[in-house]
């Protein structure tokens, strides 16, 4: 019997097709400008319908690759859309700092 080690079955993040590579590896190579549609966001904290929506608006610039269902982004422009998007909040003093000490 095969030791469970080297099955790839054995470990969820070794792909079994190009399909599960999209699902299962969003962002295999860490100094590649590019993101998936999980791994932008991942990136912005949000999800990946916010994501998708957002570009089909083109309020988030994103490439289709090879036809109709295969998104990229570039990570630059996931940081531009987020800062774009973000609502300043008005600090609210501690209560330990309004105690005269």
């Amino acid at each position: 019997m095969p030791d469970a080690i080297h099955s790839p079955r054995a470990d969820p993040l070794l792909p079994t097709n190009e399909a599960s590579v999209t699902k299962q590896m969003p962002d295999r190579d860490p100094g590649s400008p590019w993101l998936t549609v999980r791994g932008a966001a991942l990136r912005a904290l949000c999800s990946e319908a916010t994501v998708l929506r957002e570009a089909r608006e083109k309020r988030l610039r994103g490439f289709k690759i090879g036809g109709r269902r295969c998104w990229r982004f570039l990570k630059d422009d996931v940081d531009r859309w987020l800062m774009q998007r973000v609502e300043p909040v008005e600090s609210v003093p501690h209560p330990d700092d309004t105690q005269a000490r």
